[in-house]
């Protein structure tokens, strides 16, 4: 449980969970805090309804209302994703001292201690390279030895998780769309990083773009590919 000091009118207890990849805390808990909650989004989970406190980085796209302040997607008959942005979006209030200090003190604790930014050929799992630099001498009974020794390096380029195509085979990237890096190399992208989802193009179309395959995808992009990532086209 955590104790969140909310100004004359006291302390507000409520426990703080991780639901779809951000703190919340359970609705039940918010009765009597004092802040209003209205209109913020309830996430069912475990039994309980949810309340957001930060911007959930991964949204369902089957959610058909939008996010006043921050434009996500989020459940219908609601008007914001979270207790942050009420905020944002609602200057004044009682106990919104309260909910400030919730929100802050949200945004640090839970953030990701290790950044998966390599993936290897035998075992094909994603893996820190700073926390585990000696991951190809541990032991890799169920791996794949055809594949080689080769560790492949996950990058990030205009909110996208990315691989150099000449780390992959040639036919593997053949469906998926390819951008390009500032240094003119060729990039498959993997997925588009939750926090930065969106249609892909800043809302700039062009009349010949594409849209992707997936069901339920609004990435859009130039070229003849069927999909816009790799995620898209597994899940085809």
């Amino acid at each position: 449980a955590v104790h969140v000091r909310g100004g004359a009118a006291g302390w507000f207890v409520c426990e703080i969970s991780t639901i779809s990849f951000t703190p919340a805390i359970r609705s039940q808990d918010a009765i009597g805090c004092g802040y209003n909650l209205t209109g913020i989004q309830r996430i069912k989970m475990n039994g309980a309804l949810w309340i957001p406190i930060l911007p959930p980085p991964v949204v369902d796209a089957r959610y058909q209302g939008l996010c006043l302040q921050c434009g996500r997607r989020i459940k219908g008959r609601s008007n914001l994703c979270s207790i942050s942005c009420r905020l944002l979006r609602v200057h004044t209030g009682a106990r919104r001292g309260m909910a400030q200090n919730l929100v802050e003190f949200s945004e640090s604790v839970g953030q990701p201690i290790h950044q998966l930014d390599q993936l290897c050929g035998q075992c094909l799992r994603s893996f820190c390279g700073v926390s585990c630099p000696n991951h190809l001498v541990h032991p890799h009974p169920q791996g794949n030895h055809a594949a080689g020794p080769d560790i492949i390096t996950i990058e990030r380029l205009n909110g996208w998780l990315v691989i150099d195509q000449e780390q992959l085979p040639v036919e593997f990237g053949q469906d998926i769309h390819v951008m390009v890096g500032e240094d003119g190399r060729h990039m498959l992208p993997i997925k588009r990083l939750p926090a930065e989802h969106g249609d892909g193009h800043d809302g700039l179309v062009e009349p010949d773009w594409n849209l992707c395959a997936r069901a339920g995808c609004n990435e859009m992009f130039n070229g003849n590919a069927v999909c816009c990532c790799m995620r898209c086209f597994h899940l085809l």
